[in-house]
């Protein structure tokens, strides 16, 4: 049958079934049986891939049916993937071997799609963990995983790198959401730990893409296609800086990074800090806003190496920059948020002072929000840890309060209007 015809007479039976098993809460038990499931899914999926391009040729897919066909593999590998169990005879399947090229191939084939590359992300992400899982009992999963992503690398320095990038970061993203609850240290006899694997592929990562990154972070806002690709560049920042700095926060006697690497890593934060704080005044859309959110966020969760990379004083003013800008345009941001209380953890006397001179005493003080800084003195009071942090929020007080009688007063010749 000519796969041409055969796709126009089911895509719509296709694409109606597909979408539903993929909105469906999977409530498949842990069993190697979903191996066969996952290799009939993967099947379909590099079949209708390859059905779509034969059909558009080098076009974009503008039909909305074929691309939910794509989308809804994607989702549904990455449902099926965490309820997959594996015997020994399992760990060379096809599908297993094969997936993170073809996931990789797909996302390259859809690039202009976002629900596609953000599928295939997520199924490559679970993908990774189901490497690390079995680690222990087959190391070659993730050795070969990083082979093929390696790839991926490569193809985002060389000659794609916003829909690689992607996928680099999807990768690095579950990486970081691992080690923070330490399930990174799985290792067998014969080869190195998940945990130094990982750190390669993102040194590696670093080595390869960093000259990318800070491109397009530094061009964001000057073309149209910047607003697409610098968002992505200072996403995958953030995660690579982000696995850097907790490593050094967490093991400060490291064997894994030279003295010359870590000091770069600390160059290179403090590179990409000062392209934010740069291109902080040109309009820009709410994606780079929210991904530099994102970055100030992830770089104050391992506030010891963070505070390190520049100034803490320039750190904590961009970031109270940052969230009176939010409240002056009435989109307050939880990643600020959760950045201003890991540095407050994290600050000692004269770094809390830098806190509230900014707040009470700065030169532009008398137009911000009041609500901005009733906020401010909040996260003070609930994060600070130390006896002069509390001292000096103690004789600091009286100014608050009266700004907090101020706000209450003013609302409520509002509500009696």
């Amino acid at each position: 049958v000519d796969a041409k015809l055969s796709l126009g007479e089911n895509v719509d039976t296709v694409s109606t079934a597909l979408s539903f098993l993929a909105s469906l809460p999977l409530e498949l038990a842990l069993c190697n049986e979903n191996l066969n499931l996952l290799d009939r899914v993967l099947g379909l999926a590099i079949v209708s891939s390859q059905v779509i391009k034969r059909t558009l040729g080098e076009r974009e897919c503008s039909d909305p049916r074929l691309l939910k066909i794509v989308r809804s593999t994607r989702i549904i590998v990455a449902n099926v993937l965490p309820k997959t169990q594996l015997f020994s005879s399992d760990f060379e399947a096809t599908c297993l071997v094969n997936m993170t090229s073809q996931l990789s191939k797909s996302c390259l084939d859809f690039r202009f799609d976002d629900g596609v590359l953000s599928a295939t992300g997520n199924a490559i992400g679970e993908h990774f963990s189901l490497c690390i899982d079995y680690h222990e009992k087959n190391a070659s999963m993730l050795v070969n995983f990083f082979t093929q992503m390696g790839i991926v690398v490569r193809g985002a320095a060389d000659f794609d790198f916003f829909s690689n990038a992607l996928l680099v970061r999807s990768v690095i993203r579950r990486m970081n959401i691992l080690d923070r609850h330490h399930s990174l240290s799985k290792k067998t006899p014969a080869t190195a730990s998940s945990y130094e694997l990982c750190m390669s592929f993102v040194q590696e990562t670093q080595k390869h893409l960093q000259s990318k990154i800070f491109q397009h972070i530094a061009d964001a806002g000057n073309m149209l296609v910047y607003d697409k690709v610098a968002p992505v560049a200072l996403l995958l920042a953030s995660e690579i800086y982000s696995f850097i700095g907790n490593h050094l926060d967490t093991t400060p006697a490291t064997n894994l990074l030279t003295a010359e690497q870590v000091e770069e890593s600390r160059e290179n934060v403090k590179k990409v800090f000062e392209l934010i704080a740069v291109v902080q005044g040109s309009q820009h859309g709410l994606g780079f806003i929210e991904a530099s959110n994102y970055f100030l966020s992830s770089m104050s969760s391992s506030p010891g190496h963070f505070l390190k990379c520049a100034s803490p004083s320039i750190i904590l003013e961009s970031i109270l920059g940052a969230l009176a800008q939010s409240f002056a345009i009435r989109q307050e941001s939880p990643l600020l948020d959760a950045a201003m209380c890991a540095l407050i953890r994290n600050s000692d006397l004269e770094q809390t002072k830098i806190i509230t001179t900014y707040v009470l005493r700065g030169s532009d003080c008398s137009k911000r929000d009041t609500s901005f800084i009733i906020k401010i003195f909040h996260l003070l009071m609930m994060c600070a840890n130390s006896q002069e942090q509390h001292q000096h929020m103690i004789g600091e007080c009286k100014h608050f309060l009266l700004i907090s009688m101020g706000l209450l007063r003013d609302r409520s010749c509002e509500r009696n209007r």
